[in-house]
């Protein structure tokens, strides 16, 4: 959830068509794999998944975790957890720009 939701905001497009493939493969619903791609809030009912994907989405939209979001984090997902996802944002990050600074299109299907 947080790849797909990082590398869709960049629009890194071969880092998408990858991770999404990727995702498909580990057993993640083409639904919402739909709703990252399209940037629809994928309606998520687990709150592990919710909380992952709203610390990627805040950080990537306004730069920043906040207090209720931190705190919710390393209730659910331990301290360890929490540094695992903001890591996970900042690595895909890192790694969209560099696919979108070179041009990099995605792989023949």
């Amino acid at each position: 959830i947080i790849v797909l939701t990082t590398v869709r905001h960049w629009g890194a497009k071969y880092a998408w068509a990858v991770n999404a493939r990727s995702a498909e493969k580990d057993g993640m619903e083409k639904p919402l794999i739909e709703a990252l791609r399209e940037g629809r809030d994928p309606g998520l009912t687990d709150a592990r998944e919710r909380i992952v994907y709203r610390i990627a989405r805040e950080l990537l939209e306004t730069r920043q975790v906040s207090d209720a979001t931190y705190a919710e984090g390393v209730g659910l997902l331990g301290e360890t957890g929490m540094a695992d996802a903001v890591a996970t944002t900042g690595f895909y990050s890192m790694v969209s720009m560099t696919l979108i600074a070179f041009d990099v299109d995605p792989p023949a299907s």
